[in-house]
């Protein structure tokens, strides 16, 4: 174990035995009285024996010798005898016999003032009071006795008491009985305000603000003049080394308490190259948390940055952040950092959205590593929106709620080397953020103050926003370029109108004001103040390639962080020292959950701690319903005259069935069967909610949901409001004993005169147990990182709803067909038991050698469908593990031709096969080259017209199998049966069992984000329009005229 060589270190069970101090510290001086040089003890012990023995000499001693009885007379004569004549005591001195006094002393005999000893009954009856004391003068005296009491009383118990109970703890340092901390290190505080070390010179006393150059005081020094301090826990009033691995930014080193001393005059924090605890880096950081906190002022400390200027990969830093967050401590941290927030809305929720993935903008454009989610934060734990009576450290408002608490950060510097260049990053960091991270940088909210700042081009991720300036720092100073020492600091003002004002080099380098984090519609949140919490100091030197890379060929170590001196200024007249103020308390709450302030090992609060979250109001689990608040929506309707939409006001639907399901949309789909209807093609008489294609949040279910039942899908049981849902666009009953799903008895088409759509604030699922499928949150169904599905898979995911799946059906049901199972003998592929029960699969009594075994494929029709179903294709045929096959793909558009090359190129290779994209003209003959003269095993038709069936006719080979899943709206077949007897040729037709493919499309959806996500390569969705009447109108012109492509409708967020 690692021990400390000072002896301060020892406790009693570290020494054999009392030794000379016996039980005192070896440290504590004898006791002893001014002027005196036998201890103060030893003096005691001796006066106490003194007492308990007779004296042996002295005045008194011949009188306790003496055995004889002396005579008063005797000894009164023989003591007269012996006065000197004259003399006072002869004067003064009489004989024990008054007869000799010259007075008559007899008792018969009246002396001349006997009347002041024998009172007269009849003269002195007026004086007399028989005895009494209940009198005038009486009370007066009794009463003055009293009051006396009582004022001595209130002294000495009431004041104590009531003084005791009222005061509250300092916090302004931690020290020790008597003031002295454990190293015997003394506090110099000067001026009777504010802790200032006494080495500060006088010129160091007021500083000048940099914003408006009025005068304000240091509250706080340290000028490090001493040798040899220790920064162990309870070593120091004012700083505490941490004993940790600082895990939360992926360090490299220990942070160890013997890392960090002062020497020379300045404070030493030195990395090395070390093996400890399991890391092979040794650093160090001290921090004044709980110590000594300032609100508002000029944090500024002089520093020699470790290294040189030409090295990259050391990660200095001087920063401060709130109280009720501890660096290093994660469970303390969990929800607080790094939100400076006192608004209840959406921003103080997990994700920064609603439950049901609301406002949209919060769900993109954000992380790219986080699938474009805005914030992975888990909401901000000491909200505004805290529900009363939950564990909050106040203070309350006169209305009853909370003021928004929280752990914000603000850092004097992070120091970098980008090109053998060093710089210092100067920052805020904040939460919750805006839409895409950028704040309202304008010219009114951003100054650039130095020609040596640019503005950092690093402004946020899924963990926290940042407004940062990058300032060239003096390249001489640093540990082995010359070692000088800079001035680095931040200036600022707490709240809404506050600034903070960074200083490098000691020039002012760049500012912001509050303004600048203000209210964002966008992600619907409210003004981000300047932090208003009490801060606390930390300066720390460690490794870690987080924060850019490190050079280890050229890397020198160990390096060590020279710090001079640090101090802290505040406005005249408006000092706010101290951890523990009355706006922003903190002591009760930390004591309260101590252990998360001082065990490193628990890393979250609820995880690892076993705490709960406090209720935030705007969640109440007993009123998830949000249907209730709305009771009418905004729908599109489609009516029977060609061309005519509506955008119309109706009922919000609500449950029906206990089956039933209500699902808040957040997107919907156009689809190009839409416009089968829109143009007139299909007959009906009342008007509808069109659209099929969906994401949304469940919000309400019928009482099916309340309790598990024996032989119905799972998701009777599992399926929770809240939940994100991907809906096919036909309801399943989820019972079917054979599997076609799509075409029972139970099954209905969304966006039909018999069930109203998706494109509609809200719709009402049947059976909906059997027909939605629920999305994983924060959960990977691909590997160990988390993959949330919200931000841009909520557009992605929108594929699942049809077109993914109908492509991949139509795949899926062609290589799967028996004319086909001759090319799959023992082949593996994924089969689904509740469709294809009685499909054939290939057998040991079919005698083909792989090697035969050529495959070719045409895919008519290049849309959305039909790039679904070629990459399907391409997969299903890889995880089969079939070699040789060609496929023809086909389609009349350049564009669409050229979007499925890109397509192909992000595939990448396919071992054994060959892919040629062609034009109508071009299809009969490159497949007639790709089979020797044969023609294609199967065609997957997915236009749904009678050229692209005539077409398929006539790729396909004899005994061929063409798979069509376009909606046929020609009521002429174009094929006739001696057609078709002519080739056997076999046809399978018909809609897509989506409920059914959905969770191996998933899979496949999520491990190709790369093609399938907004902004991938396929590009399936083109854009996303918001949900009103004018967007949605022009949306479905454009479609319809083959102006766009698939275009998604983002719902309101109510």
């Amino acid at each position: 174990m690692h021990r400390r060589k000072s002896s301060k270190s020892e406790s009693p069970s570290d020494m054999s035995g009392a030794g000379t101090y016996g039980n005192r510290s070896p440290l504590s001086p004898p006791m002893s009285q001014a002027g005196l040089n036998v201890p103060l003890m030893t003096r005691e012990r001796n006066v106490q024996a003194a007492m308990m023995k007779p004296p042996t000499n002295g005045v008194y001693s011949s009188i306790a010798a003496s055995s004889s009885n002396l005579s008063l007379a005797s000894k009164s004569d023989t003591l007269a005898s012996h006065a000197p004549p004259g003399s006072v005591s002869s004067k003064y001195m009489l004989t024990p016999d008054p007869s000799k006094w010259g007075a008559n002393v007899y008792l018969n005999v009246p002396e001349p003032d006997d009347h002041l000893h024998n009172p007269d009954p009849r003269r002195d009856r007026l004086n007399d009071g028989g005895g009494s004391v209940f009198n005038i003068r009486g009370l007066t005296n009794l009463g003055c006795l009293l009051i006396l009491a009582l004022i001595l009383t209130g002294l000495f118990a009431v004041y104590p008491i009531t003084d005791s109970f009222l005061r509250k703890t300092e916090t302004l340092g931690a020290y020790n009985l008597g003031g002295i901390n454990a190293s015997g290190q003394v506090p110099e505080i000067a001026g009777g305000f504010g802790l200032i070390d006494k080495d500060t010179p006088q010129s160091a006393y007021t500083h000048t603000s940099l914003e408006d150059g009025s005068e304000w005081d240091l509250v706080f020094s340290d000028e490090f003049n001493t040798d040899g301090r220790s920064f162990y826990p309870g070593d120091d009033p004012y700083w505490e080394a941490v004993d940790l691995h600082y895990w939360g930014t992926n360090n490299l080193e220990w942070y160890s308490p013997d890392q960090v001393t002062t020497s020379g005059g300045f404070l030493n924090i030195t990395l090395q190259e070390t093996p400890w605890r399991d890391l092979n880096y040794k650093g160090g950081m001290i921090a004044s948390w709980n110590k000594f906190c300032f609100t508002g002022g000029y944090f500024v400390a002089n520093v020699s940055l470790p290294g040189t200027s030409k090295v990259h990969g050391l990660w200095p830093a001087v920063w401060a952040m709130g109280n009720l967050g501890r660096a290093g401590f994660g469970a303390s941290l969990e929800g607080m950092w790094p939100y400076t927030y006192d608004t209840c809305d959406v921003g103080t929720l997990p994700n920064q959205t609603f439950p049901d993935h609301t406002p949209y903008e919060a769900t993109i454009g954000g992380d790219k590593d986080k699938n474009g989610a805005l914030s992975y934060l888990q909401g901000q734990r000491l909200s505004a929106c805290t529900c009363p009576g939950e564990s909050h450290p106040g203070p309350i408002r006169s209305d009853g709620t909370f003021v928004g608490r929280a752990a914000p950060e603000i850092d004097v510097f992070e120091a970098i080397v980008t090109d053998q260049v060093g710089y210092v990053s100067q920052s805020g960091q904040w939460a919750p953020f805006n839409y895409k991270y950028v704040w309202k940088n304008t010219s009114e909210n951003l100054h650039i103050l130095s020609e040596n700042t640019e503005f950092n081009t690093y402004i946020g991720g899924g963990f926290q926003q940042c407004s940062s300036g990058l300032s060239k720092t003096n390249q001489a100073c640093y540990e082995k370029d010359g070692g000088c020492f800079a001035v680095y600091g931040f200036e600022y003002r707490p709240g809404n109108d506050g600034y903070i004002l960074w200083t490098n080099d000691n020039e002012p380098a760049w500012k912001m004001y509050g303004a600048g984090m203000g209210p964002d519609d966008l992600v619907k949140i409210g003004q981000r103040p300047v932090p208003q919490e009490p801060m606390y100091m930390i300066i720390n030197l460690g490794i870690s390639p987080q924060f850019g890379g490190i050079d280890f060929e050229h890397l020198t170590l160990p390096a060590t962080m020279l710090v001079d001196w640090v101090r802290v200024y505040q406005p005249k007249n408006n000092h706010n020292i101290g951890c523990d103020p009355p706006d922003f308390p903190t002591r009760d709450y930390i004591n309260t959950y101590i252990e998360a302030y001082t065990n490193p090992n628990l890393t979250t609060w609820v995880d690892d701690y076993k705490q709960v979250v406090p209720k935030n109001r705007l969640v109440n689990p007993k009123m998830t319903d949000r249907t209730s608040h709305n009771k009418t929506m905004s729908a599109l309707k489609l009516y029977p005259d060609p061309l005519e939409l509506r955008f119309e006001t109706v009922p919000t639907p609500e449950i029906a069935h206990p089956d039933d399901a209500i699902v808040k949309i957040l997107l919907a789909g156009l689809c190009g069967s839409d416009l089968h209807a829109y143009r007139g093609l299909e007959s009906f008489d009342t008007p509808y909610i069109t659209g099929h294609e969906m994401v949304g949040i469940v919000v309400s279910l019928g009482e099916s949901f309340q309790n598990a039942a024996a032989g119905r899908p799972e998701l009777y049981s599992t399926l929770k409001v809240g939940d994100k849902v991907v809906c096919p666009f036909t309801s399943s009953c989820g019972e079917c004993r054979i599997g076609f799903t799509a075409r029972c008895e139970h099954s209905l088409l969304f966006g039909s005169p018999r069930l109203p759509g998706a494109q509609a604030q809200y719709i009402r699922v049947p059976h909906a147990g059997g027909t939605l499928f629920r999305i994983p949150q924060n959960d990977s169904i691909l590997g160990n990182e988390p993959v949330a599905r919200i931000g841009t898979s909520d557009a992605s995911l929108m594929l699942l709803a049809d077109i993914l799946p109908t492509g991949y059906f139509a795949a899926l049901q062609a290589i799967q067909h028996p004319n086909l199972a001759y090319a799959f003998a023992r082949k593996s592929f994924p089969v689904i038991p509740s469709f294809v029960n009685a499909f054939v699969t290939g057998g040991e009594s079919i005698k083909v050698q792989e090697s035969d075994a050529n495959l070719v494929f045409a895919v008519v029709g290049l849309g959305p469908v039909g790039l679904c179903a070629l990459v399907s294709l391409v997969e299903l045929l890889g995880l089969s593990g079939t070699s040789n096959f060609a496929i023809v793909a086909v389609d009349p558009n350049e564009a669409r031709r050229a979007k499925a090359e890109s397509i192909l190129g992000a595939l990448g290779s396919t071992p054994g096969g060959v892919i040629r994209v062609v034009s109508l003209e071009d299809a009969p003959g490159v497949s007639k080259e790709l089979s020797g003269g044969i023609g294609c095993d199967a065609v997957l038709e997915i236009v749904g017209n009678n050229s692209a069936l005539q077409l398929a006719y006539e790729l396909i080979r004899p005994f061929g199998v063409i798979s069509s899943v376009g909606v046929h709206t020609n009521p002429q077949f174009p094929l006739n049966g001696d057609t078709l007897y002519s080739k056997n040729v076999s046809l399978a037709f018909g809609r897509c069992p989506v409920r059914s493919i959905f969770p191996y499309c998933i899979e496949f959806l999520m491990s190709r984000q790369d093609i399938f996500s907004v902004g991938g390569v396929a590009g399936l969705v083109e854009k996303i329009v918001p949900f009103d009447e004018n967007s949605v109108k022009e949306a479905y012109r454009m479609f319809n005229e083959g102006k766009c492509g698939k275009v998604l409708f983002r719902m309101p967020s109510d």
